[in-house]
């Protein structure tokens, strides 16, 4: 049996970080970027214009899920929601919920 390299395998994954595959967080809009988010292949038309909002605080993207997270005023909610109703879905579904969700960073830094 060959043992080195399996010993070296496992000292190598021992000293590496908590991976999180092919997925990437932004914290904050696209406002202060050089790049703005783009529709993705599968993405009804006009979602983007949701996801480009400027009270867009982070996003996950990545591994065929991608979450985005918004704090918005009642007036950015109400604009919000009438750029949902604009995109091209067959059906429009919208659910509210009580409650004040948190959100982490791969860093473990709570957005609220």
């Amino acid at each position: 049996m060959n043992r080195p390299p399996l010993f070296f395998a496992a000292a190598l994954l021992s000293c590496t970080q908590l991976s999180h595959g092919v997925s990437f967080e932004q914290i904050g809009s696209d406002k202060n970027r050089n790049y703005q988010s783009i529709a993705q292949p599968g993405w009804p038309a006009g979602l983007v214009k949701i996801l480009n909002h400027d009270s867009r605080v982070y996003s996950v993207d990545g591994t065929g899920h991608d979450n985005f997270y918004f704090k918005s005023n009642p007036d950015e909610i109400a604009e919000l929601i009438k750029r949902y109703s604009q995109t091209r879905l067959r059906e429009h579904v919208l659910t509210i919920k009580k409650g004040k969700p948190e959100a982490s960073t791969f860093k473990k830094k709570k957005l609220s």
